[in-house]
């Protein structure tokens, strides 16, 4: 288990988790699973929206999560929630850091 962790972060020094920033996101993401966590993070206001626009020809991709299961698309959703969760995280750090007075 070392070596593969010593190879993982020589090639990826930063790995991010969704489960781990949902689970960590105070109670804002409670639904940790793949279609409940892309609904809440497509419908979450409190920060700035993630905008995806797809290649020609995969227009079949939308937002509405109706292609849960293909494997290309619950990658799609994947990656709207990590942007989303690690727009989240920052805006929550910056929020913690400002002064109070």
């Amino acid at each position: 288990m070392g070596e593969f962790k010593e190879a993982l972060t020589q090639l990826f020094p930063h790995v991010w988790d969704t489960k781990f920033l949902s689970v960590n996101s105070a109670g804002k993401y409670w639904d940790t699973t793949l279609g409940r966590l892309y609904e809440n993070c497509v419908h979450d206001s409190t920060s700035a929206p993630i905008v995806v626009k797809t290649a020609e020809g995969f227009g079949k991709y939308g937002q509405d999560g109706s292609r849960a299961h293909e494997a290309a698309y619950d990658a799609y959703m994947t990656g709207v929630c990590l942007a989303k969760l690690r727009l989240a995280t920052h805006y929550q750090h910056i929020s913690n850091t400002l002064p109070t007075h």
